[in-house]
């Protein structure tokens, strides 16, 4: 098994989020702080994210690097609602360019090339899993596959 095959796997062994948290200090847009929280299923702090970072995809996935660092993750359905949501527009999809989807595949822990591998040479399940890591889902993947 390679070991972006070991990298995306370890999204099989996580427990999911119970419940999560979002909340942002400033009332302005540009200038607010995002703080993200997630709890276990019995409501016990698992862990936070609250830096400030160029764009609030780049939290998303510090925080889910986290949340995999604590042995977690978060369910599509709570991936979802959080790209839906004031905090993230899934509306910016269409207007990435590949440059970042190599700077989230780095916060992730992928290299640009090992994109590509999972573009071209890996089956759906391993794409599927990537995505996952990425924080994005699998038709979000296959739609940034055309910037590669």
């Amino acid at each position: 098994m390679s070991s972006l095959e070991q990298k995306v796997k370890v999204m099989e062994n996580l427990n999911y989020v119970g419940s999560y948290g979002m909340s942002k200090s400033g009332w302005m847009i540009g200038l607010r702080v995002w703080t993200l929280k997630a709890y276990d299923s019995r409501g016990s702090f698992i862990c936070e994210v609250s830096e400030k970072r160029d764009n609030n995809y780049l939290k998303y996935v510090d925080f889910i690097n986290k949340l995999i660092g604590c042995g977690y993750k978060l369910t599509e359905r709570q991936r979802t609602e959080m790209k839906n949501s004031d905090f993230m527009n899934r509306d910016w999809l269409p207007y990435a360019k590949r440059s970042d989807f190599v700077e989230i595949g780095k916060l992730a822990g992928f290299s640009e090339s090992d994109y590509i591998n999972v573009k071209n040479n890996k089956p759906e399940h391993i794409q599927r899993l990537f995505a996952e890591r990425l924080g994005l889902e699998y038709s979000e993947l296959i739609e940034s596959f055309s910037r590669f």
